[in-house]
């Protein structure tokens, strides 16, 4: 793929391929700039967002499309023994150094050793761009390409490592239950140990040393399985299909992957029959719809009794919200808030982000703990009766969203208790998510839980401006042509005025759904307590297609099929 089809091309599925060593960056899909003389790269999961190198030298991708997020492309700085040429590819693939930020200080994109996305401040490394077709099957779901980690501080760069591929996807269905997980692409690892890659960029899955399950693995001791008993289908001898695997981590505390009431668990004992898994191999169309996605956990598709009535419905239409007591039960709530709080007391509980702002338990929404709130509750439902019955993609990560109290509002509160007046909401202090520079309607619903009570205006709750989504709607594709983050930027008196904001008074396992188009913003903590809610941005099926053709931009519900 030449320079200027790159540039000029709409849109084009790419696998980025490191010169020296021939290893996968991972599947990206090409976007030139307005200006042509740039691109962006975005993740092939519906959660993914671009590729980034941060002003620190962090590679992740979670970026925009700012200037971190920009990349350009040098061949004329690539160091020998590199050349337009050289390396892996056809002889006709053009070669490039990859440099994102801004022109007095940028990065570029780099590999260590063992084949981790890295940043150098001098081009050491050359990329080729692969053209992937939509329909090559393995390709298209990262089999030759999805195994690439993001490395969190730069390293020296030395000898190549081979780095597991993909060799087949499977179901592990749980012998005695018949429930199923997966489909995980199944990588050979060392003496007869497997790894299962959960997705095209989210990890392995891995048991950690207090035995907690989560995708998000690299290919330590952690994510490696040994198979029991040593006659494993992933080997030449295809052995037989009952089988069970083991922690390699923990092989000391003798943990197996299990099946508790419908969960995978990573601490089973290797004698319970809650550890054995029958391995079938999936489908083409089984992963196509939940590779980029496996299922951890068992939840219905669909529950017939927890449909939303043509009232609610037409609530949403109107108001452009919805609230739903109840939806989630309190062992589910109760099982957050322990993995919350257990995270939130680690060291890795608070972190600071590039632009400064604090971030709460930092990867733990892809947590089964977190996740169960969407999948094993009625609000997977409520969703699909707004977006549409299986219309819905699933995420596989969520928002940890705290609001610690104000000391100032505490006491301001505290000083008017006779008169019992909440705090106003300023009529500018709103904003839609996602507006920006080329930036726009970033997913369909927003769906929270909540999970501590806000039984009284003031105590961080989530606040609305009803009816907005219909009065800012006509306003939103000036903002996009203009490349305006005004509505998305609170307290800017420019925007319009909006009087009529509320604070929704909520319990624990009480929903809220809102529309992406809708004003909102978080309320003020004047209370003694930390605000706990969680975030799930979910998004149409056709959500990219939307998006690419401007759909989303002429018609507020073409993404709500529910409410036709």
């Amino acid at each position: 793929m030449d320079v200027h089809s790159l540039l000029s091309s709409k849109q084009a599925l790419v696998q980025i391929v490191h010169c020296a060593t021939g290893s996968s960056a991972g599947l990206w899909a090409v976007t030139a700039t307005p200006q042509h003389h740039a691109l962006w790269l975005r993740g092939q999961r519906p959660e993914q967002k671009h590729l980034r190198i941060s002003k620190h030298g962090q590679v992740d991708d979670m970026g925009g499309r700012g200037p971190w997020a920009t990349f350009t492309l040098q061949p004329q700085d690539l160091p020998p023994p590199y050349s337009q040429t050289s390396g892996v590819g056809p002889a006709a693939t053009p070669s490039f150094a990859l440099r994102s930020g801004t022109d007095d200080t940028g990065w570029y994109l780099s590999m260590t050793p063992n084949h981790q996305l890295t940043a150098t401040k001098q081009p050491v490394d050359a990329w080729k761009f692969v053209p992937i077709h939509n329909d090559a099957f393995g390709r298209s779901l990262g089999m030759d390409g999805g195994n690439v980690a993001f490395a969190q501080v730069p390293r020296k760069q030395g000898p190549p490592q081979a780095a597991p591929s993909i060799v087949r996807y499977d179901w592990l269905i749980a012998s005695a239950s018949g429930v199923r997980f997966g489909p995980f692409g199944v990588m050979n690892g060392p003496q007869n140990r497997v790894l299962f890659k959960c997705g095209l960029s989210n990890g392995n899955l891995r048991v950690s040393d207090a035995g907690r399950i989560a995708p998000g693995g690299g290919q330590g001791k952690w994510a490696q399985f040994t198979v029991l008993p040593l006659a494993s289908p992933y080997g030449p001898s295809h052995g037989p299909s009952r089988m069970k695997f083991q922690s390699f981590g923990n092989a000391d505390k003798g943990w197996c992957l299990g099946c508790v009431d419908g969960d995978l668990i990573g601490t089973s004992p290797p004698e319970n029959d809650a550890s054995v898994f029958l391995v079938q191999p999936a489908t083409e169309e089984d992963v196509r719809i939940h590779g980029a996605v496996p299922m951890l956990s068992s939840f219905p598709d669909f529950d017939e009794s927890a449909q939303l009535t043509a009232q609610q419905r037409e609530i949403f239409k109107e108001q452009g919200f919805l609230h739903v007591k109840g939806a989630v039960s309190k062992a589910l709530v109760d099982a957050a808030l322990v993995a919350i709080n257990a995270r939130l007391c680690s060291r890795e509980g608070v972190s600071v982000d590039d632009d400064g702002s604090v971030k709460f338990c930092a990867g733990l929404g892809a947590a089964k703990e977190i996740q169960n709130l969407l999948y094993k509750s009625k609000a997977w439902t409520l969703a699909q009766s707004l977006i549409g019955r299986g219309r819905v993609n699933r995420v596989d990560h969520a928002q940890i969203a705290l609001r610690p109290p104000v000391e100032r509002l505490y006491n301001a509160k505290r000083n008017r208790i006779s008169n019992g007046q909440p705090e106003m909401l300023p009529p500018s202090a709103w904003h839609i998510d996602g507006m920006g520079k080329d930036k726009h309607s970033p997913f369909t619903l927003l769906l929270g839980v909540t999970l501590s009570a806000v039984p009284e205006p003031d105590s961080g709750n989530f606040c609305v401006f009803p009816g907005s989504h219909k009065l800012l709607f006509p306003l939103l594709k000036d903002q996009v042509r203009r490349g305006s983050a005004l509505f998305s930027t609170e307290g800017d008196s420019s925007k319009p005025q909006l009087h009529n904001g509320i604070q929704v008074l909520a319990a624990p396992g009480d929903v809220v759904m809102a529309h992406q188009k809708l004003a909102h913003r978080g309320g003020p903590n004047a209370s003694a307590g930390i605000r706990y809610q969680v975030y799930f941005r979910l998004r149409h099926v056709h959500h990219e297609q939307y998006f690419q053709n401007g759909s989303l931009l002429e018609d507020l519900w073409i993404e709500y099929e529910g409410l036709r």
